[in-house]
Parts: C-alpha cells; sequence; structure tokens
C-alpha cells in the first residue's frame, strides 16, 4: 500500500479509526510521519494527540509496527478494500519487474475482490 500523503512511497505505519461508526486504516510513509508529527508539535497540538491516543507526536511509539492485528471484525467492505489496494501495489510491483504471470494473476484477484466490494455497495 502507498502512503495516503504522498503517494510516493511505500506506507510502513497504519492508523485506524472510527468514522461515524465506520472502521478505516490510513498507512503512511515514516518520512511523512516526521513531517506531519513535526507539524503538529509546531502548530500547538502535540499535547492534545497525546491526550487524545496516549503518544507524543515526533517521539517513538510504545510498540512495534504491526503488534496489532488488522480487525477482523472491521467492516467487510473496508477489509476488502485494504486487500485491493495491497493487492494493486503488488501488481505495480510485478509490471515494474516485468512478471506480467503474477500481474495477470494480481489483476484477476484484484477484479474479484472488487466485484465482492461492489456486493457489499449493495
Amino acid at each position: 500500500m502507498l502512503c495516503q500523503r504522498c503517494h510516493k512511497n511505500k506506507a510502513t505505519q497504519y492508523y485506524m479509526g472510527d468514522w461515524n461508526g465506520t472502521l478505516f486504516v490510513t498507512g503512511f510513509c515514516p518520512e511523512c510521519v516526521d513531517e506531519m508529527a513535526r507539524k503538529s508539535v509546531l502548530g500547538g497540538y502535540g499535547e492534545v494527540i497525546r491526550q487524545s491516543t496516549g503518544l507524543y507526536p515526533g517521539k517513538e511509539t510504545p510498540r512495534a509496527d504491526g503488534a496489532v492485528p488488522f480487525p477482523q471484525h472491521a467492516d467487510p467492505e473496508l477489509i476488502t478494500r485494504v486487500h485491493v489496494n495491497d493487492l494493486k501495489y503488488q501488481l505495480e510491483e510485478a509490471a515494474e519487474r516485468e512478471d506480467y504471470t503474477e500481474a495477470a494473476r494480481l489483476r484477476d484477484a484484484i477484479k474479484t475482490m472488487s466485484q465482492e466490494e461492489s456486493y457489499y455497495e449493495s
């Protein structure tokens, strides 16, 4: 999955939230996380973030990345969307390597999962 902010680097840090009862996950690269943390502290929001999340922007998190698995009780549409985004990233990598067999397999998997996602929308 690519960083949701710069859309260039691979996301390595994921944040889960709840928007009006719908769980969502966003991923960011380390460079964007550092930049957002710096801007939060400079903007005076460092303490607010620490109070609401227990983390202070720009400081190391108390757990290792990936220590908390993606919740299986999340909205099925969200789970499908996360998997589709991951497959799209893998497809781009396969195309860059010119591994067309793998790219075709991933393309078909994305098509199948996208059809499942449209099932949840109806």
